[in-house]
């Protein structure tokens, strides 16, 4: 049975396909429709859509919806549990726990086998710990160096809001306001990291960081210790619970 998962954000669908060479892409939700249609044509034809989904009952019901107009045979939704695969949820009521936290905690244990610290750059940034026998330790949510650095320069007029300063930029201090805000950014993200790495490090010596997100290329170039960036960590441990059976199977919307 081919499948294709579905990472639904706030304001955008990530999508991934392991089908011969992987294929990815995103798209917005006003133009899903098309989207879908070029994913899911006759050419690409899937048997299984997995999705894991952070947006209100009402748009995911208009996507699920449009994904069975796409003649997919069975949607399967990534849950928050109180264990998967070996690792277990820090949380007492685990469904305030992210599920995109979920998936690359699960994904970072599962491909470590040991003490890990996971850390997810992109709009927020997250930061979970995992102890050698699988127990999730909780975490940090913080905002991403882009949402930080909106943040910081809303009200301002001299220093114009521009990302591509974020490409390159390391952490030496700025010698011009422009230069200290940005540089500021990822020398902030980057202390944090090594920090939370170093404290996992107290307890455990083999601990290892992972990396992944958006923005994983433009901190890990700055950091002063070991890590591994993975890419697509969240649709890794889409697959790999969906291949151990861990999934939710969603029925029709009545």
């Amino acid at each position: 049975m081919s499948r294709v998962y579905f990472d639904l954000g706030n304001t955008r669908v990530k999508w991934w396909r392991e089908q011969g060479v992987p294929e990815q892409g995103a798209f917005d939700y006003d133009g899903m429709t098309a989207a879908l249609g070029m994913i899911c044509g006759a050419d690409n034809a899937a048997d299984e859509a997995v999705f894991a989904s952070v947006v209100r009952d009402d748009r995911l019901q208009q996507f699920t919806q449009a994904l069975r107009k796409q003649g997919f045979r069975k949607l399967s939704s990534c849950r928050v549990t109180s264990e998967a695969l070996g690792v277990r949820c820090a949380y007492e009521d685990v469904g305030r726990l992210g599920i995109d936290r979920w998936l690359v905690v699960v994904a970072g244990w599962q491909q470590v086998q040991g003490a890990v610290v996971v850390v997810d750059l992109g709009t927020a940034a997250t930061i979970d710990f995992v102890d050698a026998g699988g127990q999730h330790l909780g975490g940090y949510i913080l905002p991403g160096l882009r949402l930080g650095v909106t943040a910081l320069l809303q009200g301002t007029n001299n220093v114009i809001v521009d990302f591509e300063k974020l490409r390159g930029c390391g952490v030496v201090p700025g010698r011009n306001t422009t230069d200290a805000v940005y540089h500021g950014a990822v020398y902030a993200m980057k202390s944090l990291v090594e920090s939370a790495f170093h404290w996992l490090r107290k307890t455990d010596s083999e601990a290892k960081l992972l990396i992944t997100g958006g923005d994983a290329d433009l901190v890990a170039a700055c950091l002063e210790c070991h890590y591994e960036k993975v890419d697509d960590l969240v649709f890794t441990g889409m697959r790999l619970l969906a291949d151990a059976n861990r999934v939710v199977e969603e029925r029709a919307w009545e």
